[in-house]
């Protein structure tokens, strides 16, 4: 018997529609003693990975005074069919183009009579607009 893991992307269960994405990772900049205080995002660490798009919401942000948004927040989830894929908080994640912040921990739910672990969830927004 296989797993499904074994079979994502086969013959056997192919995923032909899945879209490229990149995450960026900045580097920390440090202090002299090596604690971590800011976040470098001049040449970020890379990684290539596919995954798909499940659409969550879109909120209009107004401020009260002005007749027009103060800009929309969008958020939606990654679902990649490789739960060992390094996506962390505040990760940037790529996506034809557009920028995403990563928000929150990923998750690798797992069946717990089988161990099954098929996917890795992320939530991400992206904020655009705004007078």
């Amino acid at each position: 018997m296989t797993s499904f893991d074994d079979s994502i992307g086969t013959e056997a269960f192919p995923m032909p529609f899945l879209t490229t994405m990149l995450r960026q990772r900045a580097k920390p900049i440090t202090d002299p003693s090596g604690l971590a205080y800011d976040e470098d995002w001049s040449n970020p660490d890379i990684l290539r990975f596919d995954g798909y798009l499940a659409s969550q919401s879109s909120t209009e942000s107004t401020d009260g005074t002005h007749p027009r948004d103060t800009g929309t927040t969008t958020t939606k989830q990654i679902v990649v069919p490789d739960p060992t894929v390094d996506i962390r908080e505040h990760d940037r994640i790529i996506i034809q183009g557009d920028a995403w912040q990563v928000t929150g921990v990923g998750e690798r739910d797992q069946n717990p009579f089988t161990g099954w672990q098929p996917t890795l969830v992320v939530n991400i927004e992206r904020f655009q607009g705004g007078v």
